[in-house]
């Protein structure tokens, strides 16, 4: 769209700015770090759980502290990033801004 609009010339292609070079390595680097989360994750499943002699019981030890973690992510995200932007376009009610 941009090189249509303003020609090959009016695109950022390097790092500086917002170029097109950071786009194209966070369709890289995003997925990566996803994939670690994800192999941290399946290691301590399959070696915390999975190969104990008893899985089943480990299994229910294992869930809460899953749900633990994931309410502490979620809590920091909410807390972090705020609800403010979300709420915006809620009309009437407590958080409504005029």
């Amino acid at each position: 769209m941009g090189i249509a609009s303003l020609g090959a010339d009016g695109v950022v292609w390097g790092w500086e700015g917002k170029g097109v070079s950071q786009i194209f390595a966070s369709w890289v680097i995003a997925p990566a770090i996803s994939a670690a989360f994800a192999a941290i994750i399946f290691s301590i499943t399959k070696y915390g759980v999975l190969k104990r002699s008893n899985p089943l019981k480990w299994g229910f030890v294992m869930v809460p502290i899953y749900f633990a973690i994931t309410s502490g992510i979620l809590t920091m995200l909410i807390v972090w990033k705020g609800v403010s932007s979300s709420l915006k376009s809620v009309r009437g009610g407590f958080f409504y801004k005029h």
